[in-house]
C-alpha cells in the first residue's frame, strides 16, 4: 500500500504557502469532506459520469497537497468509471471514506 502522506510535497507546499498553510490544508479537508459524502452516496450502476468528475477533483486536489493513498484511490476510481466497470471492480465507496478519514487524521496530527 501506499504512503498516506508525501512528506516532500508538503514541506515544498509549505516553503510557498508560509503562514497560510494552515488555512490551504483546513479549506482542503472542508471541500473534500462533502465531495466525499457525495461520492460515496452515487450509485455504481448509474452515476458513473459523475463519479468520475468526483474522483477526478478529488485526485488533483489531493495530490497537489501530497495527499498520495487517497489520490491513487480515486484515479483508480476515475479510470474505472471511465469505462464504465465500476460494477464489475473491487472498487468500494466506503474505501474513499477511509482513506479520506486516515489522510485527515495525518494532517491534523502532523501539520495543523
Amino acid at each position: 500500500m501506499s504512503k498516506v502522506i508525501d512528506v516532500q510535497t508538503l514541506t515544498d507546499l509549505a516553503d510557498i504557502m508560509g503562514d497560510d498553510m494552515g488555512m490551504l490544508l483546513e479549506t482542503y479537508i472542508d471541500d473534500c469532506t462533502g465531495k466525499v459524502t457525495e461520492i460515496c452516496a452515487m450509485n455504481l450502476a448509474t452515476d458513473q459520469d459523475a463519479i468520475f468528475k468526483m474522483a477526478h477533483s478529488l485526485k488533483g486536489s489531493s495530490r497537489n497537497i501530497g495527499v498520495i493513498e487517497f489520490a491513487d484511490y480515486c484515479e483508480e476510481a476515475e479510470r474505472l468509471s471511465r469505462t464504465g466497470d465500476l460494477t464489475e471492480s473491487d472498487f468500494n465507496p466506503e474505501t474513499i471514506q477511509l482513506l479520506f478519514n486516515r489522510a485527515v487524521k495525518e494532517l491534523k496530527s502532523n501539520y495543523l
